[in-house]
């Protein structure tokens, strides 16, 4: 059965939180400091840093349901239908190739080369057998790591959709994955930056 999975890492979630309460301080501080009213102008400052963290580590996600992959980056949304993916991989991220291309998801960074000396052999069996590339497992697909977390996830419907004959000639509903510049949050961010630089003047 195809399940809805929303993949957010654990290390974004910190850091995105770590970020907004720096902010927070700095915006306490600052009216504790000078007051209110002439922290007001400065405001932009602790506010840049909050959404920094929101946009760069918690609004990536990687969305998987029945009918599709989602890789939500900060500035560009793709939305891949099962019957356009051809290949997963996690060499240095978790990649999703299509024959139109390959589409990185920011939200599932591969670990570092030594991250497989942790792993139990138990953690490394039963993983979807496209996860095993010549035999071996790279450290972007253990399944406690952010890209391989992912990996099993996607690997395991496609696989299941495959196996049961629904990709035999499938054709996508759509020619080229769907994608969408995040114009808003962009505009949000330009115009903290923007208000940033203001006040400094």
């Amino acid at each position: 059965m195809l399940e809805e999975a929303v993949l957010r890492p654990l290390s974004g979630k910190v850091i995105s939180v770590g970020l907004a309460l720096f902010g927070l301080a700095i915006l306490v501080a600052g009216i504790i400091q000078i007051g209110p009213v002439a922290m007001l102008p400065h405001a932009a400052i602790p506010a840049l840093i909050g959404y920094l963290g929101w946009f760069l580590y918690w609004a990536p996600t990687v969305r998987v349901s029945p009918g599709e992959v989602v890789l939500d980056n900060p500035v560009r949304e793709v939305r891949l239908e099962w019957a356009q993916i051809v290949r997963i991989d996690t060499k240095w991220a978790l990649q999703v190739y299509t024959r139109d291309g390959r589409f990185t998801a920011w939200a599932a960074a591969a670990p570092g080369r030594y991250a497989s000396m942790n792993q139990s052999r138990g953690e490394l069996k039963h993983l979807p057998e496209s996860a095993y590339a010549g035999g071996a497992i790279r450290p972007g697909d253990i399944p406690t790591s952010d890209s391989g977390a992912a990996a099993t996830v996607i690997r395991r419907q496609w696989e299941a959709l495959r196996d049961a004959g629904h990709l035999d000639n499938a054709r996508p509903e759509f020619d080229a994955p769907n994608t969408r510049v995040h114009w808003v949050r962009l505009a949000v961010l330009v115009a903290l930056v923007a208000l940033v630089v203001i006040s400094a003047l």
